[in-house]
């Protein structure tokens, strides 16, 4: 079982590389692994780079099984995300999570990418606007 990877380096960027292939064991770790190294530094942006994942393993078995752990933690979330973006190279798989946010919309920005580098110019550009809607107002 090859876990999902998790680079805080660029913190509040978090990007979280998954593997070929995934299991309930490895989703339970991440989870494990979101609890304790991300949540409690406070809000991040996610960029999730699935360009290794091979799509057709990840059966409904396995989504029902990811679907339920992260209702688990949708509040957590909601607290906690500034924004979500995906990266999925193939068109296909950009469209099924499009469909999927249509279903079950997130209350924080998310876009799906082709491309790596475009995932993570987006959401610098998300930490940067929240910084500034944060920042003090000057008055005269």
């Amino acid at each position: 079982m090859d876990p999902i990877q998790i680079d805080r380096s660029s913190w509040p960027l978090v990007v979280f590389t998954v593997p070929e292939f995934l299991s309930p064991d490895s989703i339970d770790l991440h989870f494990d692994n979101l609890k304790s190294e991300v949540f409690p530094r406070g809000r991040y942006a996610s960029v999730m780079d699935c360009r290794l994942t091979q799509a057709d393993q990840f059966d409904a078995r396995l989504r029902s099984y990811a679907a339920t752990r992260y209702e688990e933690h949708k509040a957590i979330f909601a607290d906690l995300l500034i924004s979500e973006t995906y990266v999925l190279p193939s068109p296909f798989q950009r469209g099924v999570m499009t469909a999927i946010r249509w279903l079950a919309p997130a209350p924080w920005p998310t876009k799906n990418f082709a491309r790596f580098g475009e995932a993570v110019v987006w959401s610098k550009d998300q930490i940067e606007q929240e910084r500034a809607s944060n920042a003090p107002s000057a008055t005269v």
